[in-house]
């Protein structure tokens, strides 16, 4: 049972009631002292984009929950029981509100074997069974003592660790990728410093506000755009309409969720993120009544219309003829001036907080932009060769992170054979998947290893 190979089990509430927390924690979303890790930041893979922060005093007081890197964290509500593993990072880390963190002995079991256990589909099923309540559903404490878990030889466990290993850095690698193509785009924009105020007040007479944009809310008159506005411009820009051959919203599915060899994966917002199209697809059946419009070719840009607008994924090869859904709208370009990932990159990074949230559609419950706006997206006359040159960083950026995925199947597929057969065909198994973790970097494996028990 996990209880007896617990060091630690806290979360955030563990720091006190709460009103003597409320009167000592503040969240912020300015950068400050410490980086407050939360369920969204975990999905996403990402780390300092829309993160928040507290302050020293607040992150000494909230001694309890600190964060050091390498714990499991479980979610507590939305999606309770699933399972991440917290990397390094290089500031200080305080455990967000629904979340459980988890520091083991080491002695029978290591972080990132019950990590790979909680992935695997047999540790999912076990977890899930801890889960209870209606709306919320909800995990506590004492399921989380109380999940039974497996014991591998040191042997194992060494090797599944040197899987980790692997995926950390293939992760990493992912995320540097990308923050090179980041700070490539910029600095070809001039951004590079550019920390435009905050200011609110813009004053303006009626002529130069309502009667040329149509718009009375002081939020669009902020000076930070017309600042932004300025500098690109300067470079010159095209709208994004005169570079397309096609821009249309998704397709609301007429036909049912299905998964057999006649449905088509269905790709929506949340498959959407930092010009990857990643995560598991729902699928539909392919029907008479799905027009052409609706199917996706190779480059398509996939624009996220609500929730967390602006979001972005460029079509592979391997992910044509996927339909794309309603709130989201596809962009194809045609003009050979640009390079779709150079473009997914801009919306993604710069023009997300820049332009589409200074158009957010207004009187809305949820923040959405619609097709007009997208149209008339100014798109900045950048070198071709540098747009391919940030793209390039992307695609290696997406060859990581697919890797990084692999390793992962790999490993909780290792997991599943050990339980449900033994070691040794574990060890097999990982042989035979030729990854450099379980090659010659690899102990080598035993002839007698024991099948995995519960403990």
């Amino acid at each position: 049972m996990l209880e007896k190979e617990l060091k630690v089990l806290t979360d955030f509430h563990s720091n006190g009631s709460y009103e003597t927390i409320a009167q000592n924690f503040k969240l912020l979303d300015e950068k400050d002292y410490a980086y407050m890790v939360r369920t969204t930041d975990l999905e996403t893979n990402s780390f300092s984009d829309n993160v928040k922060y507290i302050s020293k005093s607040s992150y000494e007081f909230l001694s309890k929950s600190k964060v050091h890197g390498g714990e499991v964290l479980i979610n507590k509500i939305g999606s309770p029981g699933r399972t991440y593993l917290m990397p390094k990072l290089d500031m200080p880390v305080s455990l967000g509100m629904n979340l459980f963190l988890l520091r083991l002995k080491g002695d029978v079991i290591d972080e990132n074997t019950l990590y790979l256990f909680l992935n695997s589909t047999v540790g999912k099923n076990i977890i899930q069974r801890k889960v209870n309540g209606t709306v919320p559903l909800t995990i506590d404490k004492k399921a989380i003592r109380s999940l039974y878990v497996p014991v591998f030889s040191h042997e194992f466990r060494k090797r599944l660790n040197y899987l980790m290993s692997d995926l950390n850095n293939a992760s990493k690698e992912a995320n540097t990728k990308y923050t090179q193509a980041e700070n490539l785009l910029i600095s070809e924009l001039g951004l590079k410093n550019f920390n435009p105020s905050n200011e609110k007040v813009s004053i303006k007479t009626l002529k130069e506000s309502f009667l040329r944009t149509g718009r009375i809310d002081s939020e669009y008159y902020q000076p930070k755009y017309e600042i932004f506005d300025e500098k690109i411009n300067n470079i010159g820009v095209e709208k994004l309409e005169n570079i397309c051959s096609l821009i249309n919203y998704g397709t609301v599915p007429t036909s049912p969720y299905v998964k057999n060899n006649k449905s088509i994966p269905y790709i929506k917002g949340m498959n959407l993120k930092n010009c990857f199209i990643v995560g598991d697809f729902d699928e539909i059946e392919n029907t008479e009544d799905l027009q052409d419009k609706f199917f996706t070719k190779e480059n398509d840009i996939i624009i996220s219309q609500m929730g967390t607008v602006g979001d972005i994924g460029v079509v592979t090869k391997e992910q044509e003829n996927y339909l794309f859904a309603s709130f989201t709208i596809r962009a194809r370009l045609n003009d050979e001036r640009f390079n779709p990932y150079f473009v997914g990159a801009y919306i993604q990074n710069v023009a997300k907080d820049f332009y589409l949230y200074r158009n957010i559609a207004q009187a809305s419950v949820r923040q959405n932009t619609d097709l007009p706006t997208i149209k008339n997206m100014p798109i900045p006359l950048v070198k071709k060769e540098v747009q391919d040159e940030i793209a390039s960083y992307i695609k290696q950026s997406m060859e990581y992170s697919k890797k990084a995925k692999e390793l992962l199947e790999i490993s909780t597929k290792s997991v599943e054979i050990a339980i449900d057969k033994n070691e040794q065909a574990a060890h097999n198994f990982l042989a035979s998947s030729q990854q450099p973790a379980a090659s010659s970097q690899q102990p080598a494996a035993s002839s007698q290893q024991p099948a995995a028990s519960s403990h």
